[in-house]
């Protein structure tokens, strides 16, 4: 493949998936301001947890984690023996091992409900991202951009 048709197909993927910012998310959750709990949950589904405020109104919580590894590089060690004028040298050198570790994407997002509706929205987390695609399914009434 030459570099045209690399750089073709890369811009077009990035088009159609387009990049996952938090400006996006916010623009999905925020859209839901004023909308019937009943449509949230059609698009968003049942909340992980729903606490029962004070003030007599829900909030409706979504939690989002995805954790995974980084792999491991390992160098593998080794011994070498060479002789030279009667003399025999051994030197060994020892595995080695680098990066490896664990990472967690986190996202919770917190929809307060009264009156039957989303009055309130927030969300925090390392991994509150989305695209404008994202925001267009998960967001109400938001059309794509052009």
């Amino acid at each position: 493949m030459n570099k045209i048709t690399g750089l073709l197909i890369s811009a077009a993927v990035l088009a159609l998936t387009g990049c996952a910012t938090s400006q996006n998310y916010a623009k999905a959750v925020n859209s839901w301001r004023g909308v019937s709990v009943n449509k949230l949950t059609s698009v968003w589904g049942y909340p992980n947890r729903i606490d029962n405020l004070s003030s007599g109104r829900k909030l409706y919580i979504y939690n989002s984690i995805r954790r995974g590894n980084y792999p491991t590089q390992v160098n593998p060690g080794y011994t070498s023996v060479n002789t030279t004028g009667g003399q025999t040298y051994v030197t060994s050198v020892p595995t080695t091992y680098s990066g490896g570790g664990s990472y967690d994407y986190r996202c919770k997002t917190w929809f307060e409900i009264g009156g039957g509706k989303v009055v309130n929205t927030s969300f925090r987390g390392n991994n509150c991202l989305g695209s404008d695609a994202f925001a267009v399914r998960y967001g109400y009434n938001i059309a794509p951009s052009q």
